[in-house]
């Protein structure tokens, strides 16, 4: 059998390479998460805030009877924790309320009549901890490219092999 990158008629790299249910994680944030499943968990509470017009959004934390529930819309089977791992997510990052935002947590959760369980972000607390994180000094021209070094010696750059695949030895 040759050493290809399909599994039968399934092409393996593309289907790796094209993953909607990617989850991006930041590891920089575990210092104030205090744990990697608190980044991760944090990072996806962060997007569907922003998603639902940082408002706050109901989340099933596992499959279950609710009639709004949707297969393969709850926290365990989005981020693949277990029970535990979710729970111990939360801990990190959250704490239980009656429906306030509560300033001494990332995350404020409540369930209501309904069995849901809404979640609101503490973006003032978020953007806090992130200020730490990555302090100004090091955020210097943020979202503007720096200059690039070019060749300036009056060649032009088509021949700087900067345009094409050509390669120029650069004398001083």
């Amino acid at each position: 059998m040759s050493s290809s990158n399909y599994h039968g008629e399934v092409d393996l790299l593309a289907l790796i390479a094209d993953d909607q249910g990617m989850i991006s994680y930041r590891p920089a944030w575990n210092v104030f998460t205090g744990s990697i499943n608190g980044t991760i968990l944090l990072q996806q509470v962060v997007y569907r805030w922003v998603k639902h017009g940082r408002q706050p959004f109901y989340k099933f934390s596992a499959p279950c009877a609710q009639p709004a529930y949707r297969e393969g819309d709850s926290w365990q089977e989005e981020l693949g924790m277990s029970r535990k791992e979710l729970e111990n997510a939360k801990k990190k990052i959250a704490v239980s309320t009656k429906g306030e935002l509560s300033d001494a947590a990332l995350v404020s959760y409540w369930r209501d009549r309904y069995h849901k369980t809404w979640y609101a972000l503490n973006e003032r607390l978020l953007i806090e901890k992130l200020g730490e994180t990555y302090p100004s000094n090091q955020q210097k021209n943020v979202g503007i490219q720096a200059s690039l070094d070019i060749v300036n010696d009056g060649t032009p750059m088509q021949q700087t092999g900067f345009s094409t695949n050509e390669q120029k030895v650069h004398q001083p």
